[in-house]
Parts: structure tokens; sequence; C-alpha cells
């Protein structure tokens, strides 16, 4: 379990709801975590942050893979080869979910857009959970409000990812009700969606058993 900040790849593009991520696939694989659905932040100017929840994960192809896909026979030096030092990069998309400025965290779009090649890292466990429970968890209208990506899949993902976080003193009680109530009151007008979240949560909360 990921507990320390790591830097995983440096901003390609943003606009103010999205931000897109380039690394490399040997730092993905050295990471050995799940990456869909973790909360990161990228340090901007003047000390302030802009955190995100990584919502989709892309291996984009170019020439040369398939060159050597038509090939047949892939020689294993081939394989290592493309994978670790071809140009194209992973991409890492990025659903922005708010920032902070002046010590203190907001659960809204920030007013400037991170920069390219700015860094992005995971957070780690102390400074994640501040952020998310800043705000009252109200940072999760983002992730539902968007239609890009498959929403109740990265809130499963996220949850999952704070209750790993959690050291003794954050037992769940003192925080998923509140989360609860947040997604509830978002989803009450959408039964059904509603309905099928609560189902994958509730096969999320036995697992923690």
């Amino acid at each position: 379990m990921v507990q320390e900040s790591v830097v995983i790849g440096h901003l390609l593009r943003a606009d103010a709801r999205f931000f897109t991520v380039g690394t490399r696939a040997q730092a993905l694989e050295e990471l050995q975590e799940p990456l869909l659905g973790s909360l990161c932040v990228v340090d901007g100017q003047a000390n302030s942050k802009t955190y995100g929840l990584i919502a989709n994960i892309q291996v984009l192809d170019d020439g040369l893979v398939h060159q050597l896909v038509s090939e047949g026979r892939l020689k294993a030096e081939q394989r290592a080869d493309n994978r670790y030092n071809r140009n194209q990069p992973v991409e890492l998309a990025v659903i922005t979910l708010g920032f902070q400025a002046e010590g203190r965290f907001h659960h809204r779009l920030p007013g400037q857009v991170p920069l390219a090649l700015q860094t992005l890292r995971l957070c780690g466990a102390d400074e994640g959970f501040a952020f998310c429970s800043a705000g009252k968890f109200s940072y999760l209208r983002h992730i539902l409000s968007q239609t890009e990506f498959p929403d109740q899949e990265l809130i499963v993902a996220h949850i999952n990812q704070l209750n790993n976080w959690q050291p003794a003193q954050r037992d769940p009680k003192t925080w998923y009700p509140q989360l609860m109530e947040i997604l509830i009151r978002s989803l009450r007008s959408d039964y059904d969606r509603l309905t099928q979240l609560l189902d994958a949560l509730s096969d999320l909360e036995q697992s923690w058993n």
C-alpha cells in the first residue's frame, strides 16, 4: 500500500475539469499498485496544489507497435525495448477534484489549470485523507457529474483506498457515514443509479470485515 507521496508522471495537457498526465510503462510496473481511482496531486506555483482522481489509463499505439505485432513472433528484448524506451507515453486521465491555496483545502475547481510538465504524484495517506475530509467529502460531486468515465467504479476504488489509508484512530465509523450521506443526497433523484452504487459499496464493505 502506497503511504508516501510517489511521483508517477508529468502533465501533458489540462482544462478546468480534467488533465492528462504522461508516464512511462516502467514507472507503473515499479509502482505495483492499482492506479484507477487513486487520489493524486499536482504542485503548482505559490505553494498551490491541484488534487484529482485517476480515472483512466491509456496505452497508446504507434507505427512501431503495429509493425512488431504484424511480424508475429516478438522477441523478449523487442517487447522490453518497446515498453521501456518508446517515445509514446502511457497517458493517465485525471478528474479535477479541488485544490489547496494558502494552506486551505477547497472542493471546487481551481481558478487556474496546472501547466504542462508539472509533476504528478500520488497522495500519501495523511495528505490524501486531509484533503478528502476537509470539505465533508463534497468533492465527490465532481466524479458523479462527469460522464466520460465510469463514476461508480471510480468511487468504489476511491473509497477502498480511503479505507486502506486509515490508521487505527480513523475507524470507518468516523467518516464513512458522512461520505455516504453526500452520495445519497447527490443521487436521490436517480434511484437506479443510486441502487447500483449502494450494491457495489455493500460488496466492498463485506471485504473490509
